[in-house]
Formats: C-alpha cells, sequence, structure tokens
C-alpha cells in the first residue's frame, strides 16, 4: 500500500508492506519495523524498530487522527493525508483539539506574530504531551484555551490570520 503524507509541507511517499500484525514502512530514507502491542479504544502501543512507542488515535467517519512522539498526522479516507505541522501552503489557521485532553500551557496570546513551527500551545492526552504548533505565518487572532481547560476534540483553539 502506499502513502503520501505531508510533513512540515514536504510530501513524504511511503511504501507499507505485510500483512496482519507485522508491517514495514520503507521511505526514501528509512525502513521500519512495526509491530502493534497494545491497541485500547483511543490510545495504543507500536514497537517500532524494537522501540516502544504509544501513540494516540481517533477515528471519525471521514478521518483518522493520531498523535505521536508530538506529532500530528490527520488522514483522510479519501486518501489524502497532511500532518497538523505541515507549514507552507498546506498549513491550516485553525488549530483544534486533535483529542480529549488538558491545555497545560498556552504559549500564545491575541495579536502575536507566529511561523510555521512556533509552539502555541501543549495538551496533555493519554499522559503524553502533544505540542500543537502554528501551521502558517500570521497573526494570533483567538486564543480559545488557557492552562487547565479539558477540551473535546475538533474544539477550536486557535485562529491565526495569515501573514499577506
Amino acid at each position: 500500500m502506499k502513502l503520501e503524507i505531508f510533513h512540515r509541507g514536504e510530501p513524504i511517499e511511503l511504501d507499507v508492506e505485510g500483512s496482519g500484525a507485522a508491517r514495514t514502512v520503507r521511505s526514501a530514507e528509512v525502513t521500519s519495523q512495526i509491530v502493534p502491542i497494545a491497541l485500547g479504544t483511543s490510545a495504543g502501543t507500536l514497537r517500532i524498530d524494537g522501540r516502544p512507542v504509544r501513540f494516540l488515535y481517533e477515528r471519525t467517519a471521514r478521518r483518522v487522527r493520531v498523535a505521536v512522539g508530538g506529532e500530528y498526522f490527520e488522514f483522510d479516507l479519501s486518501g489524502e493525508t497532511r500532518s497538523k505541522r505541515a507549514g507552507g501552503a498546506h498549513g491550516n489557521p485553525e488549530t483544534r483539539a486533535p483529542m480529549p485532553g488538558k491545555v497545560l500551557q498556552v504559549h500564545v496570546e491575541p495579536g502575536r506574530e507566529v511561523n510555521p513551527g512556533d509552539p502555541l500551545l501543549i495538551v496533555e492526552a493519554m499522559k503524553m504531551e502533544n505540542v500543537l504548533s502554528a501551521e502558517i505565518a500570521g497573526t494570533v487572532k483567538e486564543v480559545n484555551a488557557k492552562a487547565g481547560d479539558m477540551v473535546e476534540p475538533g474544539k477550536l483553539l486557535i485562529l491565526i490570520v495569515p501573514k499577506a
């Protein structure tokens, strides 16, 4: 199976090989063995090249959202895939809660200038801290969360007005 994801605005092609529990994922630079260890209702653990890695996921009728190692990816079931940490033309001015969780820190306020990759806030979900970063350059227009807030998936947390 072939996948294409956008990571920081750059496309990465992946080949996923194998069936059943063990899969091999290859890109131009990396080959990794992925073996599921445990899977709960919204979290799981994989062994990637022998190293255990926890991840969070959420599936809706049209999308699968995955948070792993501080990265957040959204897979459109029609085939489009993009990273929530992507930059450039693929960026999104809205930062939404990827999963239910607790806001630990907010790094920006309205009026602040941001660039792609700048940290906006940290959300804890299933004992994992996820840094949500700006996807585009612009000015923060809205901040709809504060430290300690519990958030539901899809809640608009930060809105950025794109730089002209």
